[in-house]
């Protein structure tokens, strides 16, 4: 299953951001984070790594004693007193994306904004889904069809389909992946949320190519609504629509 661990940054949504400095890393600490010569310690922003050792060992050799450029996403620490950052090598690539490209991290960046890092993640997650490397080709992390969901309830998952077909009730939008609505798997999308002065373009733009037949890949956490397996959606960033 894939551990969202990082899933307090929906709680840093609203957080000033701090401006980037550069220094030195000494060590990987754990897959998505790592020490600095200050003493603080840096946790990579928007990415989790399911199978740590492995992410740990590619992280050592990406940013043992290398000199990074530190960008916060927020001014707070978190519960582990580690700042929320993305870090990139002196040539410029960005250190989450390096993970991502080797099938060693999930995103589940669950923030409102799109970013020119976020879209480089997603890029690079995408090419390691579909060569399958590293935790895409392990039972614990691959993407699952729709009619598999009811299988994997209460865990963080991706799952990709075709879109049977959309529908708007009391200003809530549902997506639908078979033409029975009972018992299958639903995403669903609060009109709350899609009201929201933070999100409301970007959902309205996301909703416009929201079609029937179209491909898209949800992530999210599975619960069970009303016998009915179902993802909620609280940030455009849960949702991926193929070209």
């Amino acid at each position: 299953m894939i551990r969202p661990t990082a899933l307090f940054v929906l709680l840093m949504i609203w957080a000033p951001q701090a401006p980037a400095f550069t220094q030195q890393a000494t060590h990987a600490i754990t897959g998505a984070s790592f020490a600095l010569t200050s003493g603080d310690t840096v946790r990579l922003s928007g990415i989790d790594t399911p199978q740590e050792e492995p992410a740990r060992q590619a992280l050592e050799k990406l940013v043992a004693g290398q000199t990074l450029r530190i960008t916060q996403v927020t001014k707070n620490i978190d519960r582990h007193g580690r700042m929320l950052a993305h870090a990139y090598l002196e040539d410029g690539r960005l250190i989450e994306a390096e993970l991502l490209k080797q099938g060693l991290a999930v995103i589940n960046d669950f923030t409102y904004q799109r970013s020119d890092a976020l879209e480089e993640m997603l890029d690079s997650e995408r090419a390691a889904r579909k060569a399958k490397r590293g935790i895409w080709q392990q039972q614990c992390c691959r993407v699952l069809a729709p009619g598999e969901t009811p299988n994997y309830l209460n865990q963080f998952r991706l799952v990709e389909g075709v879109i049977e077909s959309t529908s708007l009730f009391h200003g809530h939008f549902y997506i639908h992946f078979s033409r029975y609505w009972k018992g299958s798997f639903t995403v669903f999308i609060s009109g709350k949320v899609l009201a929201h002065e933070r999100t409301q373009e970007d959902f309205a733009a996301l909703l416009a190519k929201l079609k029937e037949g179209k491909t898209v890949c949800i992530r999210g956490w599975i619960r069970d609504h009303k016998g009915s397996p179902n993802i909620e959606i609280t940030s455009p960033n849960q949702i991926e629509v193929e070209n």
